[in-house]
C-alpha cells in the first residue's frame, strides 16, 4: 500500500527530531527541555536546524497574544525570574504585580496549557522556556521605577506588547478600510483617527512610551536579520565594481550596512541617506566605529526623504534594505521611480528584502517542502511572514512580496529583475534589478538631446 500522507508526516517528524537531536549531541550540549527556562546556544542560529524548527513549531492565537500581552504589562515573568525555579504562589505574584489573583490566575493557566510557564503545583507557578523569553533583562524594581524604558533589552517582550495592545487595536478597522480605503490611509488611521504615519503618531507627546517600544521593535528586527557580510557583497556585486563607484543606502539609518561594505570595500564611494533624525544616529554612529570614513570624505551622511527626487545621479548602485515592504505598491512605485530617473544606463538598484513564498509547489520557494506540507512549509514556515504581511497592511499600508510581485514592480518603473539571491537567512533575499533596455535607449536619446 502507498504511504499516506500521515506516514509522511510522521516520517517528517521523526527524521527531523533526529536531525535535531543529532545537532546537540555532536556539539556537546543537552537537547533543550521546555521545563527550563530559554538560554543562548551556538546552535540557536544554525540554518539547518532553523529549517528543522520550521517543521516541527507552531504558532500562537489571538487569545494568546492578549494573554501574553497582559502577563508580559504586568512583569510577571520578571517576577518568576527572581522567584527562581521553586516558583510562586498566585497570591504573592498578583501581590507583586499589583494585579487580581483570579485574573492573572486565569491567564496563566490559559498560557500554562499552551506550554508558556509552568504550574508546579495548585496555583505555583514558574517559568519554561517559552515564557522566559519574555524577561526584559531588568530586576523588576528597575522596571516599575522607570517603566518606559523597561523594553530597551527585549524586543520579544516589545513584540508581545505590541502584538497585544496596539495590532488589536487596529484588527477592527481592516474590514471598514478594505470595504472603503478611500475613509483613510491604512486601518491604523482609522483606528486611531489620525492621519499621522504610524512613526509620526509615536512622536507625539504622550506617546513616548509607544515611540520607545517601537525604536526597541525596529532595532530587535534588525538583529534578526542583520546586514550579514557575505549576503551585503554578494547582492551589490561588489567585485563588478570599479575604485570610485558610487553605492547609496536608501533610507540607511545609521549606515551599519553601508559598514559593512565600506570594510569590504574601501575604494569605493559611499552615501547614506535618511531624514535628519536618523542621520543624527549615523553620525553618532560612524565617529564611533568609523570616524575617518566620513572626515575622509569616502563615506558621506545625507539628509533625503525617498519620496523625493534623488539628489545623487547616476550611481553604480542603490541600494534599499528592508525599506520596501514598510510601503504600498503606489508608494514603492514612487521610491523606486525616483531612482529610475537618477540612474544611468548601467546603474543598479539592489533590495534587500524578505521573500514571500507561495502555499503551493513553485520553484520560486526558497525551499522544497517535501510532501504532503504546504509550498511555504505552512503555519511553521510561512506563519511568521504571513502575519508579518497583514500586520504591514493594518498598521502602514505595507507588503511582503513575492519574486514575482517585484518583478512587476520594478518593471513598471523601468527596472528589470535580473537576480535573486538567497542570504545567510532562511526569508531574505538580495533582489538585483538594472535598467530595462529600451528605457537605456530613451536615456541615452534624451540626454544626448539635453547636451546638444
Amino acid at each position: 500500500m502507498a504511504p499516506t500522507a500521515l506516514d509522511a508526516l510522521v516520517d517528517i517528524l521523526s527524521s527531523q527530531v533526529k536531525t535535531f537531536q543529532t545537532a546537540y549531541t555532536d556539539s556537546g550540549q543537552p537537547v533543550p527541555s521546555i521545563d527550563e527556562p530559554w538560554r543562548p546556544s551556538t546552535l540557536d542560529a544554525d540554518p539547518a536546524l532553523i529549517q528543522t524548527r520550521k517543521l516541527i513549531e507552531g504558532a500562537f492565537a489571538a487569545f494568546t497574544s492578549v494573554a501574553l500581552a497582559y502577563i508580559e504589562d504586568n512583569n510577571i515573568v520578571d517576577i518568576l525570574i527572581e522567584a527562581g525555579p521553586q516558583g510562586l504562589h498566585l497570591n504573592d505574584i498578583a501581590a507583586i504585580s499589583g494585579t487580581d489573583a483570579s485574573t492573572l490566575g486565569r491567564f496563566l493557566r490559559y498560557l500554562a496549557t499552551r506550554h508558556v510557564f509552568k504550574e508546579l503545583s495548585p496555583n505555583v507557578f514558574t517559568n519554561n522556556r517559552v515564557s522566559s523569553l519574555l524577561f526584559k533583562m531588568k530586576s523588576v524594581k528597575e522596571i516599575q521605577a522607570n517603566p518606559i524604558d523597561r523594553y530597551e533589552k527585549s524586543p520579544m517582550a516589545a513584540f508581545v506588547s505590541y502584538g497585544g495592545t496596539e495590532i488589536l487595536k487596529i484588527v477592527p478597522s481592516i474590514m471598514p478600510y478594505l470595504k472603503d480605503p478611500s475613509k483613510a490611509a491604512t486601518p491604523f488611521n482609522l483606528a486611531y483617527d489620525t492621519t499621522d504615519t504610524i512613526w509620526e503618531f509615536a512622536g507625539r507627546p504622550g506617546n513616548e512610551a509607544s515611540a520607545k517600544r517601537q525604536a526597541v521593535l525596529m532595532a530587535g528586527a534588525n538583529k534578526q536579520f542583520p546586514p550579514i557580510f557575505s549576503s551585503m557583497c554578494l547582492g551589490i556585486d561588489g567585485k563588478s565594481l570599479q575604485p570610485g563607484d558610487v553605492v547609496v543606502d536608501v533610507g540607511g539609518g545609521n549606515g551599519s550596512a553601508t559598514a559593512i561594505l565600506y570594510n569590504a570595500f574601501p575604494k569605493f564611494q559611499y552615501v547614506v541617506q535618511d531624514l535628519s533624525q536618523q542621520i543624527t544616529e549615523a553620525e553618532k554612529y560612524w565617529d564611533s566605529n568609523s570616524p575617518d570614513a566620513v572626515k575622509n570624505g569616502i563615506v558621506k551622511l545625507q539628509v533625503h526623504n525617498f519620496f523625493t527626487p534623488q539628489p545623487v545621479k547616476g550611481a553604480a548602485v542603490y541600494f534599499l534594505r528592508m525599506i520596501l515592504h514598510d510601503w504600498s505598491d503606489a508608494k514603492c512605485k514612487d521610491i523606486l521611480t525616483n531612482l529610475r530617473v537618477a540612474a544611468s544606463p548601467s546603474s543598479k538598484v539592489v533590495v534587500f528584502e524578505l521573500l514571500a513564498t507561495y502555499t503551493c509547489a513553485d520553484a520560486s520557494n526558497p525551499v522544497e517542502a517535501p510532501y504532503p506540507l504546504l509550498g511555504n512549509l505552512g503555519v511553521a514556515g510561512g506563519g511568521f511572514l504571513t502575519g508579518m504581511d497583514i500586520g504591514l497592511l493594518a498598521s502602514q499600508g505595507g507588503k511582503e512580496r513575492t519574486k514575482d510581485e517585484f518583478e512587476a514592480l520594478g518593471k513598471e518603473c523601468g527596472w528589470k529583475l535580473e537576480t535573486v539571491i538567497p542570504g545567510s537567512c532562511i526569508l531574505l533575499f538580495s533582489l538585483l534589478f538594472k535598467c530595462e533596455a529600451i528605457l537605456r535607449v530613451m536615456w541615452l536619446l534624451t540626454s544626448s538631446l539635453f547636451h546638444q
